[in-house]
């Protein structure tokens, strides 16, 4: 049995984040999804990550 997928991301939608082959990933509602249900998923840029935390 299928879930019912809605319409549109839900305002306020807080990204997802989850671990995949041992590499960080997470989901979060596209910036143009043109009132269609879109998230963008992608793989976490660790160096980036890295680097923000180790920013004063």
């Amino acid at each position: 049995m299928k879930a019912p997928r809605p319409d549109a991301v839900p305002e306020g939608l807080a990204p997802a984040k989850w671990r995949r082959r041992g590499l960080p990933w997470y989901a979060k509602p596209a910036a143009d999804q043109g009132g269609a249900f879109a998230l963008q998923v992608s793989r976490t840029d660790l160096v980036r990550a890295v680097a923000r935390r180790l920013k004063p």
